[in-house]
């Protein structure tokens, strides 16, 4: 059946005694109501892409007017005509990765294999990231999204914390890219960064001896010889906490890290 659609006529039709009635429409080409037998109502695009039949779901009503649908059968002819083809587009949008997928991945395939501190930015992104994220695709998260997450940061918890996010949010979003998660913009380049004060902080004579007269008396031995070995050598926080006793020669009296942030042996 053909005929102009209205939404008198779309309300107005009665479902098939069984399976699907189709009313095409006969200003827009291959845009058509779809009826059935259990009243439920939705348009539809039905042409050719590349050659081959297809049937397109636009919308059900009366979630979508019949306006909006008519515009919406006409977006899908023109692409279809400019070559396009609607339905790859509308499943890669649904397999699109999301924030989540992201997370998972810069870790096992770039933080965990390549960074001693893959730890920190675990922590980082657990407590900074909104829930929210994880579920959203990641075109979906905006520079917009990014600046304001950058500022709440940097209001609640400081310039530095709110920095350290960004950066590392523009890792993985350069990652996404190279990964072919996204062929968007990454949306944590272009944000101002925060004025970041140099801290040189030193113990004076004074406050080092009550620190070595805390540490005497401090019952737990692995606290104990962290914190001398840290004032003593100077190591990172994640270099001393992961150093295995293959690494020391205590005849030589000489600690070999493996592998250091820098991506050397010291």
């Amino acid at each position: 059946m053909d005929a102009k659609l209205t939404q008198r006529l779309v309300e107005s039709t009665s479902p098939p005694a069984a399976g699907q009635l189709f009313i095409r429409d006969t200003e827009v080409e291959g845009f058509a109501l779809r009826v059935t037998a259990a009243g439920a109502r939705s348009f539809v695009w039905e042409g050719r892409i590349k050659g081959r039949p297809r049937r397109l779901t636009l919308g059900k009503y009366p979630d979508l007017t019949v306006l909006l649908a008519r515009n919406k059968a006409q977006a899908t002819r023109s692409a279809v005509a400019a070559g396009g083809d609607p339905a790859l587009d509308r499943q890669r949008a649904l397999k699109a990765p999301i924030f989540k997928n992201l997370v998972a991945d810069y870790f096992e395939r770039h933080a965990k294999p390549h960074k001693l501190s893959w730890k920190e930015d675990e922590k980082q992104l657990r407590r900074y990231t909104p829930q929210g994220w994880y579920a959203r695709k990641l075109s979906d998260i905006s520079h917009d999204d990014v600046a304001k997450l950058h500022a709440t940061v940097g209001r609640e918890h400081g310039p530095y914390a709110a920095n350290r996010l960004v950066r590392l949010l523009r890792t993985m979003f350069n990652l996404a890219r190279d990964w072919g998660f996204s062929s968007d913009a990454n949306p944590a380049t272009r944000i101002k960064q925060f004025h970041e004060e140099k801290r040189d902080r030193f113990l004076s004579p004074d406050e080092l001896m009550r620190v070595n007269e805390a540490l005497a008396q401090e019952p737990n031995e692995y606290w104990r010889a962290y914190f001398v070995l840290s004032f003593l050598l100077g190591p990172r926080r994640s270099e001393l906490l992961s150093a295995k006793w293959e690494d020391f020669d205590l005849v030589a009296g000489t600690w070999r890290l493996p592998m250091t942030k820098a991506g050397r042996s010291h």
